[in-house]
């Protein structure tokens, strides 16, 4: 489970609510389960539907964790429109990318279709499957 502190949540709303209604997306850092930093990165597609992130992004959010002695454990982005569900093209990005490496990385969407009562959900996303995770706010 993912211990994410009530702050961090806090900025990855309103970091998706800045970039609304773009989808908008980030890297959460911990160490162990324990979420200490939140990375926004851009959206690369300048959708309201999908989001990607280029390589020198990536890299950058990598960089800032792992030289601070953390590990990046999660990826982030919005649902402007929708529920915090994984889409298909979701599905697909995870089983091409980070995700497919790591059986204990996680997404987390966060549904902004109504910006006065946001939702949080994670998930890990693994083939072409997802399966909800708790997190846990504090």
């Amino acid at each position: 489970m993912l211990i994410v502190p009530q702050r961090i949540v806090d900025a990855m709303i309103a970091h998706g609510l800045k970039e609304k209604p773009l989808e908008c997306c980030g890297f959460l850092g911990a160490a162990g389960r324990e979420v200490r930093v939140m990375i926004p990165v851009p959206n690369a597609d300048r959708s309201t539907m999908t989001f990607s992130i280029a390589a020198p992004a990536v890299e950058y959010a990598y960089r800032r964790i792992e030289g601070a002695g953390m590990e990046v454990v999660c990826i982030f982005h919005s649902h402007t429109e929708s529920s915090p569900v994984p889409s298909i093209a979701d599905v697909v990005q995870a089983a091409r990318g980070i995700a497919s490496l790591d059986p204990d990385f996680r997404w987390i969407i966060m549904g902004l279709h109504d910006p006065a009562q946001p939702l949080l959900k994670a998930y890990r996303l693994t083939g072409h499957d997802y399966l909800e995770t708790a997190i846990r706010v504090v």
